[in-house]
C-alpha cells in the first residue's frame, strides 16, 4: 500500500510542477505581449504627433522625409495607417484603430497620391490592410474601399500578358517601368483572390491567375525564376534568381494560396508550383551549408553560372515559410511513392527553416542594436555589408 501512495504522490508532484512551469510560461507570454503592445501604442502615439499621414521621418527635425514619403505613395498617402489598422485590432488598441479608421474616411484622397509607387506595396499595404480590417471587424465600409482601390489600379493589368508595369500613379493613373520583379508581379494573388471571394466578382482573381499562368509556363533554367519579367512575358536574363525582396513574395504567396483555399485540390498546383520553387534552388545550392553547420540563402546568377556572397536579410522569412510549407506537407496524401518524396521535403525543408533562422538570429546579435543589417555574411564570421536595416 505504502509504494502506491508513493507512485501517487510522486504523480501528482509531477503535476502540481509541470502546472507551475506551464503558469509561468503564460506569464513570461504575457508579459512578452504587454511589451510589443506597449511598443506599438508608444511608437503610433510618435507618428501621429510627428508624421501624421506621411510615410517616412526625419528624426532629428521631427519632420517628414518629401522625398522618400513620397515614393511610398504621396505626402499625406497614409500608407502606414492603412498597413496598421489590422495589427490594432489583434493587439486590442481600440483607440489608436479608430484614430486610424477616422483619418481615412476623412483625410485620404486620391488627389494626394500624384507620384509613382511600386504596384505591390498599393496591393499589399492597402488593399491588404483594408481586407484584413474587413475581415476582422465586418465594416462594410473597409471592403467598399478596397475594391475602390482594386478598381482604381485595373489599367495597370492592361497589358498583352496582364503583367503589369511595376510603377503606377495613383492619382492620373499613368504607369512606368516595363521590368517588375517577381515579387511585384507575382506577389498580388492573395488580395485579389480574397477580394473576388467577398464581393463575388471573378474578375479580381483571374487577373492574378493570369500572370501566374504566364509564370509558370515560363521557360525556367533548371527550374530557376530570375528576379525580373517584362510585361510581355519575357524573362530579364540578366538578373539572378533571389529569395530576398525581389523574388520571395512570390514563393511566400503560391503556399499561403493554397493554405487560403483551405488547402483545395483546386489549388494543389499553387502548392507543386512551390515545392519545386523550392526543390530547384536547393539543387541550386542556394541554401548554402557552411562546414561549421551554418545556413544560408544565396543568389544565383545562371546566365555567369555564379553565386552571390552577401545574404539579404528580408530572406529571413523563408525560416517561417518553409517550415509552415513543411507542416502543410504533413497531410498530403497519394501514392507511396508521393508520401515518402513529402515526408524527405518535410525533413529538408524543416532543417533548413530551423538553421537559417539560427542564422538570422546571429546575425541580429552581431549588431550593436541587435537589428539585423540589410545584407550581411554568415560565411565571414557575420560581417556587415550594408549596414542600415529596414525597420519593415
Amino acid at each position: 500500500m505504502s509504494l502506491i501512495f508513493l507512485l501517487i504522490f510522486r504523480f501528482l508532484k509531477t503535476i502540481i510542477k509541470n502546472t507551475i512551469i506551464f503558469a509561468d510560461k503564460l506569464n513570461e507570454m504575457a508579459t512578452r505581449r504587454e511589451f510589443v503592445t506597449e511598443l506599438a501604442r508608444s511608437s503610433w502615439a510618435a507618428y501621429v504627433k510627428y508624421n501624421w499621414g506621411d510615410n517616412a521621418l526625419e528624426p532629428v527635425s521631427d519632420t517628414f522625409d518629401r522625398k522618400f514619403s513620397g515614393s511610398q505613395i504621396g505626402h499625406k498617402g497614409g500608407r502606414t495607417i492603412f498597413a496598421s489598422l489590422s495589427t490594432f485590432l489583434v493587439m486590442g488598441l481600440e483607440k489608436e484603430f479608430a484614430q486610424g479608421k477616422q483619418w481615412i474616411v476623412g483625410n485620404f484622397s486620391f488627389e494626394n497620391t500624384n507620384t509613382y509607387a511600386n504596384i505591390f506595396g498599393h496591393v499589399t499595404h492597402y488593399i491588404g490592410g483594408l481586407l484584413s480590417a474587413y475581415a476582422l471587424t465586418g465594416d462594410e465600409l473597409f471592403l467598399k474601399k478596397a475594391e475602390k482601390f482594386a478598381v482604381r489600379i485595373e489599367s495597370a493589368y492592361n497589358t498583352s500578358t496582364g503583367i503589369p508595369r511595376s510603377l503606377f500613379n495613383l492619382k492620373d493613373l499613368s504607369t512606368i517601368n516595363p521590368y517588375p520583379s517577381l515579387s511585384t508581379i507575382g506577389g498580388q494573388y492573395l488580395e485579389h483572390a480574397y477580394l473576388s471571394d467577398l464581393t463575388a466578382k471573378p474578375q479580381y482573381r483571374q487577373q492574378v491567375t493570369r500572370i501566374r499562368e504566364h509564370l509558370e509556363a515560363a521557360a525556367k533554367p533548371n527550374g530557376l525564376y530570375y528576379a525580373r519579367m517584362n510585361i510581355n512575358g519575357q524573362w530579364d536574363a540578366q538578373t539572378s534568381s533571389l529569395f530576398g525582396d525581389s523574388g520571395g513574395h512570390y514563393y511566400r504567396n503560391l503556399l499561403l494560396s493554397y493554405i487560403q483555399s483551405g488547402q483545395s485540390e483546386q489549388s494543389i498546383d499553387a502548392l507543386e508550383a512551390y515545392r519545386d520553387a523550392i526543390e530547384a534552388m536547393d539543387r541550386a545550392q542556394m541554401f548554402k551549408e557552411e562546414s561549421n553547420g551554418i545556413i544560408w540563402v544565396r543568389e544565383y546568377d545562371a546566365a555567369r553560372k555564379q553565386f552571390g556572397e552577401v545574404m539579404e536579410y528580408s530572406a529571413c522569412l523563408a525560416g517561417a515559410m518553409l517550415i509552415q510549407g513543411a507542416t502543410v506537407m504533413q497531410s498530403l496524401g497519394g501514392t507511396e511513392e508521393e508520401k515518402a518524396t513529402a515526408k524527405k521535403q518535410i525533413k529538408r525543408h524543416s532543417k533548413l527553416a530551423d538553421k537559417l533562422t539560427e542564422t538570422c538570429y546571429q546575425a541580429s546579435m552581431q549588431a550593436a542594436l541587435r537589428l539585423g543589417p540589410r545584407e550581411f555574411q554568415p560565411q565571414n564570421n557575420f560581417k556587415v555589408v550594408t549596414s542600415d536595416f529596414l525597420l519593415r
